[in-house]
């Protein structure tokens, strides 16, 4: 076996924990793993929907559970409340309703570096609410109505920055 060192050490390193906390938390899991990397296709206003999810499992008492895996540290601006507007869980709620005619009783952003999990509870008022949001997006996107919003790190890793009015505005 070939000896790691300086940064390919770290990174090793760093992975094993992330996949001790994993493996911790697997153990006390009691669901029941329906799908793994479960892709999904839906329609919302004759636009298709796409997307893949991390873990879909299911409760002893029979109610879906949607894991989103993450493996960075739990930004500042994730909370229990701020999950509710998430665009991701939202978008795979609507797909696990789509799929399996019921939403998830639960969808989680579980963070290993953190062991950390956030969860949201969909409702059929959170998701109407959501759906309403989903479909003025499209709309905007269909009618090239979408401002930029210049910022350091948004405009540095745009691909789009030759072609955007703001021209790298936010550096």
């Amino acid at each position: 076996m070939k000896l790691l060192r300086g940064r390919d050490a770290e990174d090793r390193r760093k992975a094993e924990v992330l996949l001790d906390t994993f493996l911790a938390w697997q153990e006390t899991n009691n669901n029941k793993i329906i799908e793994a990397e479960q892709g999904f296709q839906y329609r919302l206003d004759g636009r298709i929907v796409t997307g893949y999810i991390d873990r879909i499992e299911q409760q002893p008492d029979g109610g879906l559970v949607v894991i989103d895996f993450k493996t960075g540290s739990k930004p500042s601006n994730i909370t229990k409340a701020g999950i509710r507007d998430d665009i991701q869980m939202n978008i795979y709620c609507m797909a696990v309703q789509e799929r399996y005619g019921k939403l998830p009783a639960r969808a989680s952003l579980y963070y290993l570096r953190d062991d950390k999990a956030i969860d949201y509870i969909p409702d059929d008022e959170s998701i109407a609410a959501f759906r309403e949001r989903l479909q003025g997006m499209i709309a905007a996107v269909c009618a090239e109505e979408f401002m930029a919003r210049p910022s350091y790190m948004g405009c540095r890793n745009c691909d789009y920055g030759d072609l955007c009015e703001m021209g790298g505005k936010g550096e």
